[in-house]
């Protein structure tokens, strides 16, 4: 019988041809993911820059919750970054983050969340109190469970007095992150209540600096599958490399057919990932 030196030769080399099949999908894979993690350096980039020309400004609305206190809040996704994101872009302004950073003597990328939080206290119509003092002074005052004022008159002609106020407030400060949907990616949200019904919040600056999370791995796993429909169990081995939301694998399965193990690979999108 006539052999086909062709046949002969990929049957000799067939063991190297599948491990550099399994090194081409890991390759490429690598790649992929590069290249995407280029993308999204690019425009997190644009999007550190845009954001500093506002001051990391977050559009915020104010409502009543259900504890029946104002809460004010926004969401601050464009406001969040990784610390690549600020160590790849020295020479962007991060605004008040910067001017923490030189006080506090650390790096930028130090920096985990800073938040600016514009609040007025008011009051109209006050009922003024008095009271004597120990000089025999009229003194008047307001005070309230979250503010004291008190004027002390002069002395003489030449003195116009003095005022004396104490203010006592909790500021409430809470970020959280929340899905739209179900299956939906989180986004990320800022939260501002004042127990003092009087103080309204005026405007919010927010930045957080998230830890570089690696989206590239390699793992190599064995693994059995079940399969009802033959009664079998099939046991393979093999190599899978994750890049970002792609996933390529090479794999050597037990084919019952053949009485021996067979390569396949494979490729993936993961368009749901939930964590």
């Amino acid at each position: 019988m006539n052999t086909n030196p062709i046949q002969t030769l990929l049957a000799k080399y067939r063991l190297y041809a599948e491990i550099a099949l399994v090194l081409i999908v890991i390759i490429f894979g690598y790649i992929i993911y590069n290249n995407n993690q280029k993308t999204a350096a690019a425009k997190q980039t644009q999007n550190l820059k845009d954001d500093a020309k506002t001051g990391f400004n977050v559009p915020v609305t104010t409502a009543k919750l259900t504890d029946g206190k104002k809460h004010t809040g926004g969401n601050t996704d464009k406001n969040t970054f990784s610390q690549n994101d600020i160590k790849n872009n020295p020479s962007a302004s991060l605004g008040g983050a910067d001017t923490s950073a030189m006080a506090l003597q650390v790096q930028r990328d130090q920096i985990t969340y800073w938040v600016q939080v514009a609040e007025q206290t008011k009051g109209d119509n006050l009922k003024a109190l008095k009271l004597i003092d120990s000089l025999k002074r009229k003194v008047l005052y307001y005070q309230d469970k979250f503010i004291r004022i008190a004027y002390h008159p002069g002395k003489d002609s030449t003195d116009n007095g003095t005022f004396d106020y104490k203010n006592n407030e909790h500021l409430t400060i809470t970020q959280y992150v929340k899905k739209n949907w179900l299956l939906g990616k989180n986004h990320h949200y800022i939260d501002i209540m004042s127990d003092n019904p009087n103080t309204s919040i005026a405007g919010v600056r927010s930045l957080t600096i998230q830890s570089d999370q690696n989206n590239f791995g390699l793992r190599a796993n064995v693994k059995a599958v079940y399969d009802f429909a033959s009664g079998r169990v099939i046991p393979s081995a093999g190599v899978l490399v994750n890049a970002g939301s792609f996933e390529f694998g090479g794999r050597y399965y037990y084919n019952y057919g053949l009485q021996k193990f067979t390569p396949i690979v494979s490729a993936a999108y993961n368009f749901i990932n939930i964590k």
